[in-house]
């Protein structure tokens, strides 16, 4: 974790507290494990874990998930009707931050600004059509995965605050996941 130094912090990226450091470690949040919308039911979870549950358990085609993050949009993604919902993964430090992007299928990616906080929530399907491969930039981090196999069909994505930690510190295998 980084100290602060000549009274900088890491601003906006979590409370500070008084030790001198720009932010402690975050206490879980407790929220139910799924989200009803609309009359459907959301597993909650996060981009690392949503990957880590392809990799590792295989995700089902038409499975319902609800994820959050920002907001990243490129031409070829605008062309054929994507965003992308990216996540920072702390795995010690900032140093070795990863982004953890899910494509999401959108009728307008237009209408989403790019680096808004977004909570996106619809059925997982492969092959993610027009797209032969793809590039989620993010800037400042140490790399960046994605799937290649993956995408969300939209049923829900709606622009809201950002919650108080950006970042994923925990990537869980089973639910309730992190979110």
């Amino acid at each position: 974790f980084a100290p602060m130094m000549d009274g900088v912090g890491l601003d906006g990226m979590g409370p500070d507290d008084s030790s001198g450091f720009a932010f402690t470690e975050p206490e879980p949040e407790e929220l139910p494990s799924r989200l009803e919308l609309n009359g459907l039911e959301y597993v909650r979870i996060n981009t690392a874990e949503l990957l880590t549950k392809e990799t590792m358990v295989g995700l089902e085609q038409g499975d319902r998930y609800v994820f959050q993050g920002e907001v990243v949009r490129t031409p070829e993604m605008d062309r054929v009707g994507y965003i992308a919902v990216n996540r920072m993964l702390i795995v010690c430090c900032f140093a070795d931050a990863l982004g953890v992007a899910v494509l999401v299928r959108v009728d307008d990616p237009e209408a989403y600004e790019q680096g808004s906080w977004v909570r996106a929530a619809g059925s997982m399907h492969s092959d993610p059509m027009g797209l032969e491969t793809y590039e989620v930039p993010n800037a400042g981090m140490f790399a960046a995965l994605t799937s290649a196999s993956f995408f969300l069909l939209a049923e829900q994505v709606q622009t809201e605050s950002p919650p108080e930690w950006l970042f994923i510190f925990e990537v869980r295998e089973q639910e309730p996941f992190a979110y």
